[in-house]
């Protein structure tokens, strides 16, 4: 049975990965409903599993070993979606099609969301941290692309201003993104020392 703590860091692991295997799995040719799917595949693999997973806070091997479960979760997804139309007696079946999408650049794939999903939770965290002003000066210049003067005029800043916001809250997204990859790293080895505690042993 899951501890109170234990619940909430499978919790956080789902809050934190979900949108990265749900991109990676419709990048890699699912349809909405199937990379739902695999987001709960995978979840579920990786508690079951956990508890073999080598921590090494060198290396960082959770990356790799969380795309292995992708990939074959994916790539189930793909065959159950073939067999139902080999059912159906599918004259157009896209069976090889569909195989090599699941297949084929799939790491580079998993390389750019992964960041992207890092900078996307950064970026959640620092929002709430930083000073309402800055923030919104960084939204503006950086994520809506607005040009620095047409800011400055229109929030009656400097345009120095505008760019150190730039500067600031950069770089402070950037810290989070490593910080919270450490976290996520140290939470999981921690879940899977709980798991290895409360398997029997054989």
């Amino acid at each position: 049975m899951l501890q109170e703590n234990e619940n909430d860091g499978w919790e956080r692991f789902f809050d934190q990965y979900s949108r990265l295997i749900y991109a990676t799995s419709c990048k890699a040719g699912l349809r909405p409903v199937e990379a739902e799917d695999v987001v709960q595949e995978v979840t579920l693999r990786v508690m079951r599993y956990i508890g073999g997973f080598e921590y090494d806070a060198v290396n960082r091997r959770f990356k790799p070993w969380l795309l292995r479960i992708v990939r074959s979760c994916i790539v189930n997804e793909v065959r159950r979606r073939d067999k139902a139309k080999a059912l159906s007696d599918d004259p157009n079946s896209e069976a090889a099609k569909d195989q090599s999408t699941a297949e084929v650049g799939l790491a580079t794939v998993w390389d750019e969301e992964w960041e992207r999903n890092l900078f996307t939770l950064a970026l959640e965290r620092v929002r709430r941290e930083a000073a309402p002003k800055q923030y919104q000066l960084f939204d503006l210049y950086v994520l809506q692309e607005q040009p620095a003067r047409e800011i400055a005029r229109k929030l009656k800043v400097s345009i120095a201003q505008v760019y150190m916001a730039k500067k600031r809250v950069g770089d402070r997204v950037l810290r989070v993104a490593k910080q919270l990859e450490r976290e996520s790293e140290q939470e999981l080895a921690g879940l899977r020392v709980a798991t290895n505690r409360e398997t029997p042993a054989g």
